[in-house]
């Protein structure tokens, strides 16, 4: 797990085209299988996170 601050890593920002933060990524191997944007209670973080890892 890493945390970005998108204003100091514009690079990062435009790789994974962060428009709204909060915005989480899941990489895997290095290339992005999915993102989560915007604030989210954390049942449904759990809930993207495991289907993401279930895929």
């Amino acid at each position: 797990m890493a945390e970005v601050d998108v204003d100091d890593m514009p690079d990062v920002r435009e790789t994974f085209r962060v428009r709204s933060v909060p915005t989480l990524v899941m990489l895997k191997n290095g290339q992005e299988v999915d993102s989560l944007v915007g604030s989210q209670p954390v049942e449904n973080v759990h809930t993207w996170i495991n289907h993401t890892i279930e895929a």
